[in-house]
């Protein structure tokens, strides 16, 4: 029995493209975890993939196959500077005596673990997105440094407006609270 092209779709649940540009599957390090993780790019936006398990013998039909592979796949946007924070934190190699590197786009997302890293300086506003937690340089070439109070800006920008948003869940806002009066690492 020979594979057809059929045999390889998936059932994925994300927003709908906008643009002419075809999605583009990368592998990356998770900013959580540092595991490898599936994230898809597509019109200049990057989103993260997450398989949701079939947790047994499942099928989708789709048009007139059937799909034995039951996993559901769930696309989300993902604020590219979650991705950035990390990798900016390693390639500025900051000691006692410096503050780090400046690097240019270029620079920041190379890597040779991840050759699909590069990928990640073509998103959309990708240096108005950098130049929100890093220092920029704008000599004859744009070039950033991960800067920690920056970050921690942002990150409280971040905090504040899930508070803002979900002020009516009593047990969420009190864990966000809780979170901001612990000491600092």
């Amino acid at each position: 029995m020979t594979m057809s092209a059929a045999s390889q779709q998936r059932i994925c649940i994300g927003p709908t493209a906008t643009g002419e540009e075809d999605p583009l599957s990368i592998l990356l390090p998770h900013p959580s975890s540092g595991f490898p993780s599936r994230f898809i790019i597509q019109d200049g936006q990057l989103f993260e993939m997450q398989m949701v398990d079939s947790e047994g013998i499942r099928s989708w039909f789709v048009a007139n196959t059937i799909q034995s592979d039951g996993s559901l796949y769930l696309t989300t946007p993902t604020d590219p500077i979650f991705m950035f924070i990390p990798i900016l934190d390693i390639m500025r190699q900051k000691t006692s005596e410096s503050e780090g590197r400046f690097l240019s786009v270029r620079d920041i997302f190379e890597s040779d673990q991840y050759t699909s890293m590069r990928h990640l300086g073509q998103l959309n506003k990708v240096e108005d997105h950098l130049a929100r937690v890093c220092e920029v340089q704008d000599s004859f070439e744009k070039t950033f440094r991960l800067k920690n109070e920056l970050v921690m800006t942002w990150l409280k920008k971040k905090v504040q407006t899930l508070v803002d948003r979900f002020e009516s869940i009593p047990t969420l806002v009190n864990s966000i609270a809780y979170t901001e009066s612990l000491p600092e690492a």
